[in-house]
């Protein structure tokens, strides 16, 4: 028994030292895979660190600063979003009618290796001045760049001479008015909420394809086979002796004991519509139940043939659901999934936007407050007067705005009164009353004005709004001239959209 266990002893210690040099293998493999890992990721930050162009330009070197400087200029995006528009219009003046020799495709031709130049030459002033991969602001870190970079790479694929047929290619110069949606940002938000919407517009898929089946399978259980009868004439035939069908009711199924006298209900294993409408199966009722959502021709070529075969009740119950959930709802979850995160996208533009607009402003404000003149004018006109803080209670109380908004009203009304031919002492009486409303209005300018001082005044656009009205009226008023009038009254108008 001794030599046995010696024996297995023996085999158990040689399976452990195997496991142990699998183990310390595997451990080196492991290691082996971490420094390769980490050297990467170093190297990846280094470049990242150094931004440098192309590996070649530094972010001291006077020629991509002077790249930098074209291409981050205000006019720069101006310009290049102008050619992107006059390249998608010479695309739109193609005439594929033309023989491929006419001139006139020529020069569109022409053309278009122009644009393609002249998008090369921007792409390549964007990798000089942002690098192309590395970097802290790469081209390509930008997700809407890649669609610049395919746009570019597939035209000159299209020009180049690769020894195949890459005419085809030239086909993805249609893709060139894409280049429209980096370029006007609020075409990017809106594409940017349709994608980020995507999640969102799937749960409202699934509810939809909910929607289908049930009614699916509804309208596959009330109306399969009822649609394939129609109207035949009981003392007409045909060539081979067969009846024939009632032409007017071709199209429109019946019922037992609804054809007219000397005709008779007889089942022909069509379905209306050249056999589209249907509800044989589920998937001809999906088919139905989609143009029904779309709420376009489905009454006269759906509606009418199911009311016709089944009766008026069960189809009229059965299409006003599937338009009040599917038609509906449906499509109204639809929109106001993707507003509300076009609402939520929106105000973080809008917050970006802002902060951009004041420093902005601020540094627009910075240079004008170099002026002596402007910067006594901005301290005298922004100080805070206690005569200007009682006149500002009492032109924003609540009885100086209803006073102002009832005499916005009345003025609608006279205006809405008048009428040519109107008789001189009623006319009279309009003129006054309109000079009436327009001195109150005259004075609601002359008290608010120093109230809040010129700069705060102007600062609101309906404050704007309210002084060209008053002037213009001043203006009448000088000139005494009478076409002025309707102008002045019109503009009154807008003024009800400045109180709530």
């Amino acid at each position: 028994m001794a030599p046995d266990s010696g024996g297995g002893g023996g085999d158990s210690s040689s399976s452990a030292a195997g496991g142990q040099k699998k183990k310390s293998s595997g451990r080196r493999q492991k290691n082996s895979f971490q420094r390769l890992w980490t050297r990467l990721k170093d190297r990846w930050e280094r470049l990242n660190a150094s931004n440098n162009a192309l590996f070649i330009l530094s972010e001291r070197n006077r020629f991509r600063r002077l790249v930098q400087r074209i291409v981050f200029h205000k006019y720069y995006d101006k310009v290049v979003l102008f050619l992107i528009l006059a390249n998608c219009a010479f695309l739109a003046m193609f005439d594929p009618r033309l023989p491929p020799d006419h001139a006139w495709n020529g020069v569109l031709d022409l053309s278009e290796l122009v644009f393609t130049v002249i998008f090369t030459v921007e792409f390549v002033l964007q990798i000089v001045a942002r690098n192309f991969i590395f970097g802290r602001e790469a081209y390509l870190s930008n997700p809407w760049n890649w669609l610049d970079f395919m746009i570019v790479v597939t035209g000159l694929l299209a020009y180049a001479n690769l020894g195949g047929n890459l005419t085809g290619l030239r086909t993805f110069r249609a893709l060139k008015p894409l280049k429209t949606i980096n370029g006007v940002p609020g075409m990017r938000m809106l594409v940017t909420t349709l994608l980020e919407s995507i999640p969102m517009i799937g749960d409202v898929f699934l509810l939809i394809m909910w929607l289908f089946l049930i009614f699916g399978i509804v309208g596959v259980n009330e109306f399969a086979g009822s649609l394939r009868s129609r109207c035949f004439h009981d003392d007409r035939v045909d060539d081979n002796g067969n009846a024939l069908i009632v032409h007017a009711t071709r199209n429109v199924p019946c019922k037992v004991g609804t054809c007219p006298a000397m005709q008779t209900c007889v089942s022909t294993g069509e379905n209306p519509n050249y056999g589209f409408t249907s509800f044989d199966d589920i998937s001809d009722a999906s088919l139905i139940i989609f143009q029904v959502i779309t709420m376009q021709g489905w009454s006269a070529y759906i509606f009418t043939p199911v009311v016709a075969g089944n009766g008026p009740v069960t189809a009229t119950v059965f299409f006003v659901s599937l338009v009040a959930f599917g038609g509906v709802f449906a499509t109204a979850l639809l929109t106001s999934v993707v507003t509300a995160k076009y609402m939520q996208l929106s105000k973080l533009e809008a917050i970006k936007g802002v902060q951009e607009d004041s420093k902005a402003q601020g540094a627009l404000f910075n240079r004008l407050m170099r002026y002596t003149v402007l910067k006594s004018f901005y301290e005298f006109d922004t100080r805070e007067r206690r005569w200007q803080t009682k006149l500002q209670a009492i032109v924003m109380s609540k009885q100086m705005e209803n006073l102002i908004l009832a005499c916005i009203g009345a003025n609608v009304l006279v205006m809405a009164a008048d009428y040519p031919g109107m008789d001189k002492g009623v006319a009279g009486i309009f003129t006054w009353l309109n000079f009436g409303f327009s001195v109150v209005f005259a004075m609601e300018f002359s008290l608010k004005l120093p109230a809040f001082g010129l700069i705060k005044y102007c600062s609101d656009s309906f404050n704007l709004l309210d002084g060209l009205v008053v002037t213009l009226w001043l203006v009448e008023m000088v000139l005494t001239a009478g076409p002025w009038k309707h102008a002045i009254s019109a503009m009154s108008w807008s003024r009800i959209a400045a109180y709530k």
